[in-house]
């Protein structure tokens, strides 16, 4: 698989790690599907070819079609949200931001602590010297031992916003790593931890189990790095702590998938003008917040989970977009998870009733459901009534989709129109609410909901068939 097919996939999967293992499934049962199904006459050209061939190729073009049409309108999305807000803040308020973000740096994404391990051994080489005499050299082998050694994170940090007009903040950090040599060799741990190349740092302390590594860290163009030696199945306290500045946001970021067995994250900020972020939008992250006497005290935490969070807090803009535009912006962050619902409705409805996925019309069904939000990015440039824009698009949508399946018979139509239309119509409106653990409610029960549909629906053909 090419590097950039892999990376795309992983990041699906990182932004939905709820919503994409359905349709990486939904697309192993149309594999199945498509290897058992009968061969008729417009088959014949294809009888030479391997049926598994066949059913790879369109199980790869759904999957290729889902997620071409999700990272249009997730793109798309990220383009409109922050272009309505460079509209709102004016050229001149603009100007005045580049200039802070000169002094005081952009917003800080702090990745987590990197730990490779490799382990050392001498081997006696033989090889003949002069008049074929056998001479022997003692040579260092170094091999890599791949191991997830990260097995607890605790991070508290304390945001002091300097200016609110621009989002300007002093910062103060400690970040607690438990590490663990699972091998039975002992070996040299690698350490790299990135502060930033363009980043102003002060008071940087790392310490491993008590004890300053000192003068054992190198930084070099923004990553600080050292080595340890750690004996077999030895455990260690790795701390990091350091002050530095920022503007608009900070977030703390596992930068690849991997087991998170046991996350903590606490910002302390003194400003109740924020808004937090938590990626992916998932209830394997538990989010709390208290108020405190001058802002908020925001908690993250996960454990044993296969994802990487990213995590943090934004300073509300000075200059926000008008009510109009963001009531745009809320119904509008739902609508690439919206489609990947839907597909996997309208996947298992024509498998259950016994009706192969024709992909043509399952292309054309994506684009006119993506077409709803799209036009509704473009036309919310015109100022037209944002209140009835949204359901004429989707009704103008759900008229094509009505067209594209036209033909199905009775029951898988009805199913399919009445699944776009919720999914159309309803759940972008959940975009509305403000907390992110009632989004992640309403996705639990959209799930649940989902898993009855194709259970009824099952057991509703199968009784059908056996009475006729």
């Amino acid at each position: 698989m090419p590097a950039g097919i892999g990376r795309l996939l992983a990041d699906w999967l990182s932004l939905e790690p709820s919503a994409s293992p359905l349709i990486f499934f939904t697309a192993a049962v149309l594999f199945g599907v498509t290897v058992t199904r009968p061969r008729d006459d417009r088959g014949k050209i294809l009888l030479q070819v391997d049926r598994a061939a066949i059913a790879l190729a369109v199980m790869l073009i759904f999957v290729g079609v889902v997620g071409a049409f999700y990272f249009l309108l997730s793109r798309s999305y990220e383009t409109f949200e922050s272009s309505a807000e460079l509209l709102a803040r004016g050229e001149e308020f603009q100007k005045e931001l580049d200039e802070a973000r000169k002094t005081w740096g952009g917003d800080i994404t702090q990745n987590d602590l990197s730990v490779t391990h490799t382990s050392s051994h001498t081997e006696v080489k033989q090889f003949q010297g002069p008049d074929s005499q056998d001479l022997y050299i003692n040579k260092v082998v170094v091999e890599n031992i791949d191991q997830e050694s990260v097995v607890s994170f605790k991070g508290i940090v304390s945001i002091h916003l300097i200016d609110a007009r621009t989002g300007t903040y002093a910062m103060d950090a400690s970040y607690l790593y438990e590490i663990v040599n699972q091998s039975d060799l002992e070996t040299t741990a690698s350490f790299q931890f990135l502060i930033g190349k363009l980043r102003t740092s002060r008071d940087l302390l790392v310490t491993i189990d008590g004890r300053d590594v000192g003068s054992q860290k190198v930084i070099d163009e923004g990553i600080v790095s050292w080595d340890w030696t750690m004996k077999p199945r030895q455990q260690s306290t790795v701390m990091i702590s350091y002050k530095t500045q920022g503007m608009g946001a900070y977030s703390y970021r596992v930068s690849s998938k991997q087991i998170v067995r046991d996350f903590s994250l606490t910002v302390h900020v003194d400003s109740r003008d924020i808004v937090t972020r938590t990626r992916p939008d998932t209830t394997a992250i538990r989010v709390s917040s208290m108020t405190t006497d001058s802002g908020y005290q925001i908690d993250w935490s996960a454990e044993n989970s296969i994802f990487s969070p990213d995590v943090g807090i934004r300073f509300k803009p000075s200059v926000l977009p008008d009510p109009d535009q963001q009531y745009m912006i809320d119904i509008l962050r739902n609508a690439p998870r919206a489609l990947m619902w839907t597909a996997v409705m309208v996947a298992f409805t024509m498998f259950i009733c016994g009706l192969f996925l024709d992909l043509w019309k399952f292309t054309l069904f994506a684009a006119a459901f993506s077409a709803a939000s799209l036009a509704l990015m473009g036309l919310d440039l015109i100022k037209i009534n944002h209140v009835a824009l949204p359901p004429f698009l989707a009704l103008c949508a759900l008229v094509l989709v009505f067209l594209i399946y036209r033909a199905l018979p009775r029951l898988p139509k009805v199913l399919v129109i009445v699944s776009t239309a919720i999914f159309l119509m309803g759940y972008p409106y959940s975009g509305l609410l403000s907390d992110g653990a009632d989004r992640n409610a309403v996705d639990a029960i959209v799930q649940a909901v989902m898993i009855l549909y194709i259970f009824g629906l099952s057991l509703y053909v199968r009784v059908r068939r056996s009475n006729v």
